[in-house]
């Protein structure tokens, strides 16, 4: 992922293991292992227009506990998760769906409606954030 990234003026900066576990604790939810890994190694890469939410960096529009409290304001299920924010929209991992490894849906703030995306992080990563046709609309094909 490293070799897609993007250059930009400031580079976020990573959060700590302690940032995290205190996120788990106020969310009451364990982390997928996946998630933990990118957010203490990459979650400062940027690729593409997708900006991952990260707990306690200092930047409130990236900050994970502050868009969480925002978007259950609006509607989100305390069973959601969200780790990227696209439009009012998220991509979230579903804790019923049974861990560690959440599933990842997409919660259209608009619906509000649920549509599954993919079956864990690593996967979505994949097909949706770094495929070279992620970008891509369906009515450009």
């Amino acid at each position: 992922m490293r070799d897609l990234a993007e250059e930009t003026p400031v580079t976020r900066p990573l959060p700590t293991a302690a940032d995290i576990e205190a996120a788990e604790r106020v969310l009451d939810v364990m982390f997928p292992l996946s998630y933990r890994a990118f957010l203490l190694e990459l979650s400062n890469v940027s690729v593409g227009t997708y900006e991952p939410l990260i707990p306690n960096i200092g930047w409130r529009f990236l900050d994970l506990l502050t868009n969480v409290m925002e978007l259950r304001r609006t509607g989100l299920p305390t069973t959601l998760i969200p780790f990227v924010v696209n439009n009012g929209d998220a991509f979230c991992f579903d804790v019923e769906s049974g861990g560690p490894e959440y599933a990842v849906v997409l919660w259209a703030h608009d619906g509000p409606s649920v549509i599954p995306r993919c079956p864990d992080f690593l996967s979505w990563i994949e097909q949706e954030w770094i495929s070279p046709t992620a970008w891509i609309r369906e009515d450009e094909w």
